[in-house]
């Protein structure tokens, strides 16, 4: 009689990560190093004297200011990190310290990609999330991201398993007293 008694308990698998995925920060790193280029340059030309010391320093520090606000904008930028799991979409921000924002893939109603000329070339593109909160409609943006296309497609994937497997079944439910 034992043996054909269902089984009562399962194990239940821990929710792994299906797909990570950067935030795409090459464009941000280029400029920096041109940035930081042009600041070395107008510093060769003032000493040099190809050019006033006058217009080549405040020149120099321009473009070394710049320099490194493009450099603490890469460092953000790269410390992106979106993780795709079976239920959830992890988005961790932060240099110093981390913000983790969760958002449960049933509650996305839908999933936009935008990608620019110059992200469709690399590959790129900014993702746009509509998401149900308990008061209204939220809206999340991603990106840029590396791989735009791939999380994309593995989003809308997701999402749509989610949605099914969170609709209550047809069948009425019984009262057993």
């Amino acid at each position: 009689m034992l043996a054909f008694m269902p089984a009562q308990l399962r194990l239940i698998k821990p929710d792994e990560p299906r797909a990570a995925y950067r935030a795409d920060a090459l464009p941000l790193f280029l400029a920096a190093l041109t940035c930081g280029a042009a600041a070395a340059a107008f510093t060769e030309l003032g000493y040099r004297g190809r050019l006033a010391p006058v217009v080549a320093g405040p020149c120099a520090a321009a473009f070394a200011l710049w320099c490194a606000s493009l450099a603490l904008s890469f460092a953000e930028r790269r410390a992106q990190r979106f993780v795709l799991t079976a239920r959830r979409l992890e988005i961790e921000r932060g240099i110093l310290s981390r913000r983790v924002e969760r958002i449960e893939l049933w509650r996305v109603r839908d999933v936009q990609l935008h990608r620019g000329p110059f992200e469709k070339v690399r590959g790129a593109g900014r993702l746009t999330l509509f998401v149900a909160r308990a008061s209204a409609e939220a809206t999340v943006t991603l990106g840029p991201v590396a791989n735009a296309r791939s999380l994309y497609e593995a989003l809308l994937a997701a999402t749509v398993s989610q949605r099914t497997a969170a609709t209550p079944s047809a069948e009425p439910v019984r009262d057993r007293r």
